[in-house]
């Protein structure tokens, strides 16, 4: 009588990893038998895939029946992983960038800006761009030189590779709580990288600053100007206006036509007679 061959059921095909997913055919989880590469980062297949790719890939694979196998293997992967970003941060580290061969140009840059004293700074958006053949150092920053009359807070240029060619949108802010009087004030803004080098071409700024309280006055006698407020004198102006015109305005909006015109009595007269007739 022939003996009976014991079979031994391959229970793999059941077993179920959870979280991986077939580089190949994207199945996920992956069921049966699951194939990580050695060498390849966060690289595997299924079973139906490694049996059309697993050769053509070349590199080994370990092959993984249950789930459970994976925990004992994973501290090498993830070894494996640090040592990769360890070897590419000392392979950026070696590389080194020549700064005189960084080039950048503003391509919407607008030298004039107009301000008033009730406003602390100029917001402004700008669009950097790459003009050289030299990658610019990563992280960099946009900022403000120390020989700027006014200044702004840097801005790092995030999410951004610095290659040839491209360009980038940035905001900056150019803060004005330092300025007491109206002027012309510069601002000069450049690139720099971690280590605070400077690169790329200066960009800057010419601020026109104007407080409201500063309007010139025509002296037709010796036809020199001097700068006076006009709110010294606002109340007798708007007591005059009354007088000749009698209760025609009222004290609000003869003030307020007042402040408009920046004192000036005539134009103030003309609005209030214009809003009069529209009344």
């Amino acid at each position: 009588m022939k003996s009976k061959k014991k079979i031994i059921k391959d229970d793999s095909e059941k077993v179920i990893h959870k979280n991986a997913k077939c580089s190949k055919c994207g199945k996920s989880p992956i069921e049966g038998i699951r194939y990580l590469c050695l060498q390849c980062k966060s690289y595997e297949l299924c079973q139906s895939c490694e049996k059309k790719y697993g050769e053509k890939h070349g590199h080994p694979l370990l092959m993984l029946r249950r789930a459970e196998d994976f925990d004992k293997f994973k501290n090498y992967f993830f070894n494996k992983k640090k040592v990769e970003e360890l070897d590419k941060i000392e392979e950026e580290e070696k590389k080194t960038i020549d700064l005189s061969k960084c080039y950048s140009k503003v391509l919407n840059l607008n030298n004039l800006y107009i301000t008033r004293n009730n406003n602390n700074f100029i917001p402004i958006e700008l669009i950097l761009k790459n003009t050289g053949d030299e990658q610019w150092p990563y992280p960099c920053f946009f900022t403000c030189n120390e020989e700027s009359e006014v200044k702004g807070n840097r801005i790092k240029l995030v999410k951004f590779t610095g290659k040839p060619g491209e360009e980038y949108k940035l905001k900056i802010k150019i803060i004005l709580n330092n300025i007491k009087k109206t002027g012309v004030y510069k601002s000069i803004w450049q690139l720099r990288n971690e280590k605070g080098e400077a690169f790329g071409e200066k960009v800057e700024f010419i601020i026109k600053d104007i407080f409201e309280k500063d309007i010139k006055i025509k002296d037709d006698k010796n036809k020199k100007s001097e700068v006076k407020d006009y709110r010294d004198e606002l109340e007798e102006s708007i007591n005059e206006i009354k007088q000749k015109y009698d209760i025609m305005f009222t004290t609000e909006s003869i003030k307020n036509a007042l402040i408009r015109t920046k004192g000036n009595k005539e134009n103030a007269i003309k609005i209030l007679l214009t809003e009069q007739k529209k009344k």
